[in-house]
């Protein structure tokens, strides 16, 4: 279970030579370190982002974890803008060499709006931007 425990952040920059700025957010707490980067500082003030610790069991597929993050992305989101969870789909179309990015889709329509996915060992993360 994860301690309730309050975290902090620091928000940064890397500059990457020929390239622009990536902005960068480092989010540190007890229990983690989870770090989100956007083109356009703006942007990385407006992500809303979570972290959550997975129930540990003894064979917890990485299927488990994959499906348990799509669910608390599809409970947040539907939160945020007040509609059902069950109208939020989050799909990874097949492209050349393998699956592409996640997409989000909104009552069967693909959305416009950036999502992150992300879990390591028994901690998921995901961020949105509306």
């Amino acid at each position: 279970m994860l301690r309730q425990t309050a975290s902090s952040y620091i928000d940064g920059e890397v500059v990457i030579p020929v390239k622009e700025k990536v902005y960068v957010r480092v989010i540190f707490h007890a229990d983690y370190v989870h770090c989100i980067g956007a083109d356009d500082q703006k942007a990385l003030k407006n992500v809303i982002c979570k972290v959550k610790a997975l129930e540990v069991k003894e064979n917890t597929e990485e299927k488990d974890a994959s499906l348990f993050l799509r669910q608390s992305l599809a409970q947040g989101l539907a939160a945020h803008l007040h509609l059902n969870p069950s109208d939020i789909k989050i799909k990874r179309e097949k492209e050349q060499g393998g699956l592409g990015p996640p997409c989000l889709y909104i009552g069967g329509k693909k959305s416009v709006i950036d999502i992150s996915l992300s879990h390591d060992g028994r901690f998921v993360a995901y961020v949105f931007l509306i």
